[in-house]
């Protein structure tokens, strides 16, 4: 029976390691397998919240774009009409000041011969030869800029007048050979 005893007793031994070793691995997997879940689940949470962060993100800038769109729009209806009308004006300002500049010489107001005007347009509206056609003879040269409305002179009718006041005028003739 001795045997028997020593048989039995190295088999426990036997079954009681195995449950020992099969514990010790249980616990590895199950530390691997929380180990590894974490990490997945952690992945899943940093995705799902970018991902979240970027639709949020998305839809906020398609809000704002929305609502400057229609800010725009509701600016350009309140206002095109005015600058449609504005931009009329000018149009018609400038229009009638050239019309007015052709045809200044014609006026009572104008001082001058008007078959002794010559019109240039830029940088300045009319040469006056005073007295050529009634005299043959040029009594002066008279350099006029016409100005309707607010209208200021260009820098280079300023360059124009400058160089008259200061006598810096002279005559060429310049011939062409054929």
């Amino acid at each position: 029976m001795d045997i028997f005893i020593l048989i039995s007793i190295t088999f426990a031994f036997i079954i009681l390691i195995l449950i020992i070793l099969f514990l010790v691995q249980r616990l590895r997997m199950e530390k691997i397998v929380e180990s590894k879940s974490r990490e997945i689940f952690r992945q899943w949470v940093e995705t799902s919240l970018e991902t979240e962060r970027n639709e949020i993100k998305e839809s906020l800038e398609n809000s704002i774009r929305k609502e400057y769109e229609l800010k725009f729009d509701q600016w350009k209806n309140e206002y095109s009409e005015k600058i449609k009308s504005d931009t009329l004006k000018r149009s018609q300002d400038v229009l009638k000041g050239k019309v007015t500049e052709q045809l200044f010489p014609y006026f009572q107001s104008f001082p001058y011969d008007p078959r002794d005007a010559k019109f240039i347009g830029s940088p300045i509206d009319l040469i006056v030869f005073s007295g050529l056609r009634e005299k043959d003879y040029v009594d002066e040269i008279v350099f006029i800029e016409i100005k309707t409305g607010k209208s200021k002179k260009s820098n280079a009718e300023k360059a124009v007048e400058d160089a008259v006041l200061n006598k810096r005028i002279s005559f060429k003739t310049i011939n062409i050979e054929q």
